[in-house]
């Protein structure tokens, strides 16, 4: 009980803190607000950052019951996506084997591999990147140089990852023209959704995120531009959603223009999604992480089976309850 009441205190601090901020930048009522958001966390289950940054209180009452609230979220993953299917997602040395057909990158999963094998792909790809088995938002992934660390440095690190559960994988070459300046793999965070009448996957949004410094992910979490892509032409529609260049139209590394920006190869991203959704009809919702290879080649980097909603509401086209909801009943 204690923990439970020290969760809901937080909520309520933190929900006091953003609404009195919205407060004093768009000069409104601190009671009608506060009224306001009690009703939409109570009728809709809109979370605090929905509500402010999500732009949750500027909608009316009608679109407000089409918006995607965090509530409804968890009806639509609990209806599409089969607990017992979702370790193939979870899992990524599951999810490399699975969908080996877009995975063309080499890779090791520490628990399973030798040390022969560790320095064979060491050697041979010069450097590798290691993501750590149980967390998100890229925490944890790190780069490692062969020219950096030599055969001794190879053997400490692999007695490293051979302590827990780490993927080790081929670094990918991106299609040059997206690297927009940052050292991250840019990638494309593309939902689909299964009709389970007809078996049939389509594209619901389609997201650009991309790196704005030296680091080796390009997450929203930190620090990227996330930007929306137009399903129909494969261009950017919106400015950016970021923690620390909201709505940014241009680039903050490079200061190119966003908008209308061409994701090369759109039509073979649309295709592999759709054709990976259909290959797991028992989770019928999930959020792919895509890269476009230099030369072409569409490569899928991870499958979530439980995506970022923030990323359906909060920036560019909204209202994704009502495009979800008729596929559920």
């Amino acid at each position: 009980m204690k923990v439970k009441y020290s969760v809901y205190v937080r909520y309520i601090k933190k929900c006091f803190k953003m609404l009195w901020q919205l407060h004093k930048e768009e000069k409104l009522s601190i009671c009608s607000l506060f009224i306001d958001y009690a009703w939409c966390l109570i009728r809709h289950g809109c979370l605090i950052r929905h509500y402010v940054i999500g732009n949750f209180y500027k909608r009316r009452e009608f679109e407000r019951r089409r918006i995607l609230t965090y509530r409804r979220y968890l009806k639509a993953l609990n209806y599409f996506n089969k607990k017992e299917s979702i370790h193939i997602l979870e899992n990524k040395h599951e999810f490399n084997s699975f969908f080996s057909e877009y995975v063309h990158r080499k890779w090791l999963y520490s628990p399973e591999m030798s040390f022969d094998d560790f320095l064979g792909l060491f050697k041979d790809k010069k450097e590798l990147i290691v993501k750590p088995y149980n967390t998100c938002e890229g925490e944890g992934v790190y780069k490692i140089y062969f020219e950096k660390l030599g055969e001794e440095g190879a053997k400490n690190i692999y007695n490293k990852l051979k302590t827990s559960k780490y993927m080790i994988e081929e670094c990918v070459l991106q299609e040059p023209m997206l690297s927009l300046g940052s050292t991250s793999v840019n990638t494309l965070r593309v939902e689909t959704l299964l009709d389970k009448k007809t078996k049939k996957s389509h594209i619901v949004k389609a997201l650009f995120r991309a790196g704005v410094g030296h680091t080796d992910i390009d997450n929203y979490a930190q620090g990227g531009c996330v930007y929306e892509v137009d399903l129909s032409t494969g261009r950017i529609i919106s400015s950016a959603l970021s923690k620390v260049n909201n709505n940014a139209i241009f680039h903050p590394k490079t200061n190119t223009c966003m908008l209308g920006f061409k994701i090369p190869h759109w039509e073979e991203v649309v295709k592999v999604c759709n054709h990976a959704q259909e290959k797991l009809p028992t989770c019928g919702l999930i959020g792919w992480d895509v890269a476009v290879l230099c030369g072409g080649g569409i490569e899928l980097i991870e499958g979530n089976h439980n995506p970022e909603y923030e990323f359906l509401e909060f920036k560019g086209t909204y209202r994704y309850w009502e495009k979800i909801k008729p596929y559920m009943y």
